[in-house]
């Protein structure tokens, strides 16, 4: 299964491929129509895109192989970035982009009596 996820004004759209049960592969459609795959970080086994800006940057997540996620956006060109995470933080998400390239979201990690703990970004 493939599905659309954003587009930007500039007919760039993102999306995502299902395959098997549970694996997703990020895709990009260039305006022409051109699909590219998005890669997820190193050593994490899949991604998913969310959305994709005025720029052409597209935002989304990476998850490992404990199915962690954490939000990365890839360049135009296709180049994985992780949004910046503080020490302890093992997983992340967002809520909203602007095209300012402002991201809000959550982050955690688990504190010293091994809970869990969320905390809001920017």
């Amino acid at each position: 299964m493939v599905w659309a996820q954003s587009v930007n004004d500039s007919g760039v759209i993102v999306g995502n491929a299902r395959t098997g049960t549970s694996s997703r592969t990020a895709l990009r459609w260039a305006p022409g129509g051109r699909v590219s795959t998005l890669p997820p970080l190193p050593g994490d086994l899949r991604a998913s895109t969310e959305v994709v800006i005025s720029n052409g940057t597209v935002f989304g997540y990476s998850h490992d192989n404990s199915d962690r996620r954490r939000a990365v956006r890839w360049s135009p060109s296709g180049t994985v970035a992780l949004l910046q995470l503080k020490p302890g933080d093992i997983s992340s998400s967002f809520t909203s982009v602007s095209d300012g390239r402002v991201v809000v979201g959550r982050a955690g990690g688990t504190d010293s009596q091994g809970g869990w703990v969320t905390r809001s970004v920017r």
